[in-house]
């Protein structure tokens, strides 16, 4: 735009004024034959653009540019600076030319400043319909906030009439919005604003606000509720009174919620602080009283299945008794489908928000007990079990009558909530007493241990002492007996070798027969002698236990009976480094006689074998003597470890029947065991194992066992 109120750049403008001379100029050369007279008269509307569009500068630039050229290219006789007409015309010129300027800068002056006023004058009214309408959201954000707030709000002007009132606090009243607008509030509320309606009033006559006021109203579902309300009154400029408003929290849910929460943690401590649960469950009762109920019962489930009542509360004590003498009245049935009987079989609560009258009447068993139903005034009730580990102890009872308050399923939650808890207290109380009562049982049991110990360990010792005398008495006769027994076995031995030597001559071989018998008897009945002493010391004598290599016993064993026996040509195969725990003495015995019973009984063959060692069987080492030798039958396995059992005849291979039963003893007394396995002519293979774990005290062997 020409007269733009944007400020071209001083380039610009001057570059306009230029260009528009330098234009006409072309025009006026174009058209000289056609326009001859003034030089200038071509140029004045050039200059009078050139200061509209760029101003006093540029126009003043136009004006001289343009005498310039219009005196050197248009005149129409030579230039002269005596000319007076020359300089008349240029004065003239210049004057139009000036004040065609001054007029053009008063004009585009006054033309900014008019637009600039439009421009200005827009912007203000843009801004105004911004702000309107940002004010009209906000007044609609206010509106909606208005009628969504949590709490009840509204506004009544000086006769006490609704003028505004959000849903809010048209509920917690109990009608639509619309019903409030243009009532006053007695027409409202009713009765209901006999509470309120002082307050209104002090506000109207004091123009100062009432904060934080309680107030306590029933509630269209029946319960008491509770409100925190704000009165403020609200002035005008001139400070007459224009309204009230009014800001209404309803605190009903949340003072329940406190209290809820406040039973529920005097409930655990009641409930933690004794495992009398008798009377910890009575106090439970009192607790829900009057807050939670007017009636509360607690039931509990007997061992006998049948139910107790421990607890019947209601804030006045006479009603108590007056319930108790009807309940003795009218028992309750335990099959009924409803109540404490039903919660008690299924474990699932019962909550009556409303109990209708047609439910009473059907509890009812006759006219009396309706009438006293009736008096009681029932409105609603709850029955929730008292669950421990899955299984119902017994049931809460809890009831609104004079209070005709209501029971929802917040309540019931609270309510299964203290079940829960009185459940668990009665659970610990008896798992309680059932500990107690066994640990008396157990230290009735352990005194009784005690004293069958103490008799025991008497007895023990009586019987060690019998034991030792007897044993005492064993080794006297042992050596009574060998002393008794040698001398006359030394005698018979001796005179026959003397009948022998001095009179072998004169005696007939039947005699020379019988005396070598006589001796041979009694070199027999010797070495039978020394056998039972030894089998007999075997079950006294202490074992001290170390690591022995048995292969070097075997070894042992092996040479001393081929010095007995040079002509023996047996074939000995022994494991080298075989060990076991045990009394180096003993083992050594058991060895010897286990080897020499396998050189005894495969000396028949023509080529006896023996072989000595060990094997894992079942975690654990089994060590064995095998021969070839005669063998025996399985069917008298059982006998061959029994003093004085054998199964050949003397004549076949000689001994006194001693030597394995030696090796039982030595081997039980190790902890160990041993059998054989053998088939007749095929030798005999005898195991037997080591556990000195289990090794046997001298005295548990009875005396005068020969097994």
């Amino acid at each position: 735009m020409i007269f733009s109120t944007k400020p071209h750049s001083a380039p610009a403008r001057y570059g306009l004024a230029f260009a528009l001379v330098m234009a006409v100029t072309a025009l006026r050369f174009s058209l000289r034959g056609v326009l001859d007279g003034t030089p200038y008269g071509f140029y004045i509307p050039v200059i009078l653009f050139a200061a509209l569009a760029g101003g006093w500068g540029p126009g003043t630039f136009a004006l001289i540019l343009s005498s310039l050229i219009g005196s050197s290219l248009f005149l129409a006789k030579p230039f002269h600076f005596n000319d007076a007409g020359f300089w008349l015309s240029l004065g003239i010129y210049f004057v139009i030319c000036a004040s065609l300027i001054g007029v053009a800068e008063m004009f585009r002056r006054t033309w900014s400043k008019a637009h600039l006023a439009v421009d200005e004058a827009k912007r203000v009214e843009g801004e105004l319909r911004e702000s309107e309408r940002v004010a009209m959201k906000r007044v609609k954000e206010l509106e909606i906030l208005y009628d969504l707030s949590p709490v009840g709000l509204c506004f009544v002007d000086p006769e006490l009439r609704y003028v505004r009132i959000n849903e809010r606090l048209a509920s917690i009243n109990g009608q639509p919005v619309e019903y409030h607008i243009g009532k006053t509030i007695r027409e409202a509320l009713g009765e209901g604003a006999e509470r309120v309606e002082p307050l209104f009033e002090t506000v109207l006559e004091t123009k100062k606000p009432i904060r934080n006021i309680d107030i306590n109203l029933q509630g269209l579902d029946g319960r008491m509720r509770c409100y925190l309300a704000n009165f403020d009154p609200v002035l005008g400029a001139d400070g007459q009174l224009l309204g009230i408003n009014v800001v209404v929290n309803d605190l009903t849910e949340r003072m329940e919620r406190e209290f809820q929460s406040k039973l529920l943690a005097e409930a655990t401590r009641l409930l933690s602080t004794s495992l009398d649960y008798e009377k910890t469950l009575v106090q439970l009762a009192e607790a829900t009283v009057p807050n939670f109920a007017d009636w509360c019962a607690i039931d509990i489930v007997q061992e006998d299945k049948s139910l107790k009542r421990l607890a019947v509360k209601h804030r006045d004590p006479e009603k108590v008794k007056w319930a108790l003498e009807i309940e003795d009245k009218y028992p309750p049935d335990p099959n009924a489908p409803t109540g404490v009987p039903a919660v008690i079989r299924s474990g699932k609560s019962e909550i009556y928000s409303e109990i209708p009258r047609e439910m009473l009447s059907a509890a009812a068993i006759d006219e009396e007990h309706m009438r006293i139903i009736d008096e009681i005034g029932l409105s609603s009730a709850l029955v929730v079990p008292l669950i421990a580990r899955g299984h119902v102890l017994g049931s809460l009872t809890l009831v609104w009558a004079e209070s005709k308050k209501h029971y929802d399923n917040d309540d019931l939650a609270v309510a299964e909530e203290l079940g829960r808890r009185a459940g668990i207290a009665v659970d610990n109380a008896r798992l309680y007493g059932e500990a107690n009562r066994e640990v008396e049982e157990r230290k009735r049991a352990e005194e009784e241990v005690r004293t069958l110990n103490l008799h025991l360990e008497r007895r023990v010792k009586e019987r060690t002492a019998e034991v030792r005398a007897a044993m005492a008495e064993l080794e006297g006769f042992c050596y009574s007996v060998s002393h008794d027994l040698r001398t006359p076995m030394r005698s018979l031995s001796g005179n026959s070798r003397i009948l022998l030597e001095d009179f072998g001559k004169e005696l007939s071989p039947d005699v020379k027969e019988h005396l070598h018998r006589i001796a041979l008897a009694a070199s027999r009945m010797g070495e039978l002698v020394d056998d039972l002493l030894q089998f007999s010391r075997l079950g006294r004598t202490q074992l001290v236990f170390q690591v022995v290599d048995l292969s070097l016993l075997a070894d042992a064993a092996v040479t001393s009976f081929k010095s007995q026996n040079p002509v023996s040509n047996a074939e000995v195969k022994i494991q080298p480094g075989v060990e076991a725990c045990g009394d180096p003495a003993a083992l050594s015995l058991a060895i010897q006689n286990l080897i020499d019973n396998a050189m005894k009984y495969s000396s028949k063959n023509e080529h006896p074998r023996i072989e000595f060692g060990a094997t894992e069987q079942e975690g654990g080492l089994v060590y064995f003597v095998k021969d070839n030798g005669v063998g025996f039958d399985m069917k008298y396995a059982h006998k061959i470890f029994q003093p004085f059992e054998r199964l050949h005849r003397d004549a076949e291979f000689p001994g006194t029947g001693i030597g394995l039963a030696n090796v039982r003893r030595i081997i039980t007394r190790h902890g160990g065991q041993i059998w054989a396995e053998a088939e007749p002519g095929k030798g005999s293979i005898f195991f037997f194992t080591i556990n000195t774990d289990e090794a046997q005290d001298p005295l548990a062997s009875t005396p005068g066992y020969l097994g």
